[in-house]
């Protein structure tokens, strides 16, 4: 899609590119994506994507040695209605109360960073209307101060549903492994073996960069967000696993 001034390119379902055109043929880039992506998908164009490179000669540009870029490293995203893969699958393993549930083969004092999707979008917003007062090439954090712990998410979730905290039970990482192979054996279960050696990860964002930068600050918290999600599943179970693809 684009509009006169902003071309949205899809590059792939994790990966987007917003082409931003300004005044006497000058162009900048808010890429939505790593580093590393960045580098093999733009900096070495046409040789490793002609088919990028032919839809940036088709929004009237010519190629140029270097393209200014703001490039976000973004944490998780989340809304009201879950929007979170991992997430709402652990909401439904607690809802259902599935033995999986309770048992966990990393340390639970270990968490991932996440963002709310409107204050995703208002960074890209401030990205676009602060380009010109940026460098050349910069690269933002997009994550919120809190840092929940798996436990935390799983107190939260279960007070909410059920009215009381669940225990978990720490269990090795090679039986993990083997429950997430026979249930994958036997139907389409969400966590792989290959997650298991993932699970023990502790990840933070230092998003200061942004905020000093843009000026953007976030005005949700997944703390705060997360009795909202519980509510619209306790209000229509069918429509919150459809809208997440939970089975």
């Amino acid at each position: 899609m684009h509009s006169d001034e902003f071309h949205f390119f899809n590059v792939t379902i994790h990966r987007t590119m917003i082409l931003i055109i300004f005044d006497d043929d000058e162009a900048s880039f808010v890429w939505v994506g790593t580093q590393q992506e960045y580098e093999t998908t733009l900096k070495k164009y046409p040789s490793v994507s002609p088919e990028m490179y032919r839809r940036i000669k088709n929004c009237g540009l010519n190629r140029r040695a270097v393209w200014p870029a703001v490039i976000m490293r973004i944490a998780g995203v989340y809304g009201e209605e879950g929007n979170s893969i991992p997430i709402t699958n652990q909401i439904q393993r607690i809802y259902e109360k599935q033995i999986s549930a309770g048992l966990y083969p990393a340390n639970v004092d270990h968490g991932s960073t996440y963002v709310h999707l409107e204050d995703l979008i208002s960074a890209i917003e401030l990205s676009i209307d602060k380009r010109k007062d940026l460098l050349e090439e910069v690269v933002i954090n997009i994550g919120e101060d809190e840092t929940l712990t798996y436990k935390e998410l799983q107190d939260i979730i279960s007070t909410e549903i059920h009215g009381k905290k669940s225990k978990i039970i720490h269990i090795p990482t090679w039986f993990a492994k083997a429950g997430a192979f026979m249930q994958n054996l036997f139907g389409k279960a969400f966590i792989k073996p290959w997650m298991i050696d993932l699970a023990d990860d502790h990840l933070e964002m230092d998003s200061s960069k942004a905020k000093k930068l843009l000026g953007w600050q976030p005005k949700h918290s997944l703390r705060d967000t997360l009795p909202k999600m519980i509510k619209k599943l306790k209000d229509d179970p069918e429509k919150f696993c459809r809208m997440n693809n939970l089975e």
